[in-house]
């Protein structure tokens, strides 16, 4: 319909409908997780704050411009106090060699870098690469923190095990050899050459605990 054909009240309506659509278009790209004109992913899935791992940025200067993830409540309460942080203060350190601050320094001279770190009784493990901006320059830091205490712990068990499955074996092979006793008083001599009783070198060899008693035999002797 030609516009000259309707009236004013039509028009008024339609204008605010396409002002509507322009807002609601607006909202839409605001709330999607892009990085536009250097500002940091702002939207994260409700799902994200159940992840058992840290996501994270940082600007050039290092700071913390925004971080998610499951993991932070075993860092802080309060998640947003932390925003405006710089790594050198949240850890207490500005040591070049420090492995989170090395690996942050990496990636904003465009590397890739990984470290691992513990947070009270949890083991992570930190990959962090240079965050671009929509032109490609470098405008920071984007990180992630992923959860690997069980596999630490499942390897620590094992070597722990290995370990004790080798002691034993060396004991098995130190027992199955040729001991030096003396055929009077049956003492035995140990690694150092020093003799000492059978017992004492079978306990500290094996930790086998001795009782005493007395066979028939050396009962009749001893009455005799």
């Amino acid at each position: 319909m030609d516009d000259r054909h309707r009236s004013r009240a039509e028009l008024l309506a339609e204008l605010e409908e396409l002002r509507e659509q322009i807002r609601a278009l607006e909202k839409q790209r605001a709330t999607t997780a892009t990085v536009l004109h250097g500002d940091p992913i702002r939207r994260t899935d409700p799902l994200v704050e159940q992840v058992p791992a840290i996501a994270w940025t940082v600007d050039t200067r290092l700071r913390l411009t925004w971080w998610r993830g499951g993991g932070i409540h075993r860092i802080t309460d309060r998640p947003d106090d932390m925003i405006g942080t710089s790594v050198q203060d949240y850890l207490g350190s500005d040591a070049a060699d420090h492995p989170s601050l090395a690996a942050h320094e990496a990636a904003l001279r465009g590397e890739f870098a990984s470290y691992e770190y513990e947070v009270e009784s949890f083991v992570m493990t930190a990959h962090l690469q240079p965050l671009y901006d929509a032109g490609g320059a470098i405008q920071g830091v984007i990180g992630v923190a992923i959860d690997i205490t069980r596999r630490v712990r499942a390897e620590q068990d094992r070597e722990r095990l290995i370990g004790e499955l080798r002691a034993a074996l060396d004991r098995v092979q130190l027992l199955s050899g040729l001991i030096p006793i003396c055929m009077h008083c049956k003492n035995v001599r140990n690694d150092g050459g020093y003799w000492e009783q059978v017992e004492t070198w079978v306990h500290a060899q094996t930790a086998a605990e001795f009782t005493h008693a007395i066979c028939p035999e050396c009962m009749e002797r001893s009455l005799a």
